[in-house]
């Protein structure tokens, strides 16, 4: 449930956590529970501390915060962290492989951060960007880059073939 503007609600009471397994909790002050929630920050771009949408994990929108600012500071960096994490965006520079299993496709590639091995689940996690991007998001949410994939070498055109 999004707040309405007639359901005010104090940002600085709000607990912000990540449990164990790197899940976001979002405790607020009226006793409800968003566990599993994922900040985005929504636009304009060039003003990050605004507008940080708290989406579940299908993308449902569930609270908006306005800035940054309204948060206590160890909510904010729970947030500033996370966002950092979910904004790390490596570049694929070869696909090793993909083995695609019964529940998630296994990947080894090269980025320009050197050699990763992650799991996607569903076939949305490999999409086309523009004419000849690629952005292929992990379990975790990490999102890796393929600016055009006319650049790649050939074993990595064909493995991405299967997923487009």
């Amino acid at each position: 449930m999004v707040a309405s503007p007639a359901d005010v609600l104090d940002w600085g009471q709000v607990v912000i956590t990540v449990d164990g397994f790197g899940r976001l909790s979002v405790f607020r002050p009226d006793g409800i529970l968003h566990e599993g929630a994922v900040p985005v920050r929504s636009f304009p771009t060039n003003d990050p501390l605004r507008w940080i949408s708290f989406t579940d994990i299908q993308g449902k929108e569930l609270l908006l915060l306005e800035s940054l600012d309204q948060l206590a500071p160890e909510s904010r960096k729970v947030v500033e962290q996370e966002l950092a994490r979910r904004e790390f965006q490596p570049r694929i520079e070869r696909i090793v492989e993909a083995r695609p299993g019964s529940s998630q496709t296994d990947w080894r590639v090269v980025t320009d951060r050197g050699e990763v091995a992650f799991a996607t689940t569903t076939e949305e996690s490999v999409r086309a960007q523009g004419e000849q991007g690629v952005v292929v998001t992990d379990t975790r949410g990490i999102r890796y880059l393929i600016s055009d994939r006319r650049s790649l070498d050939e074993q990595s055109q064909k493995i991405l073939r299967r997923f487009l």
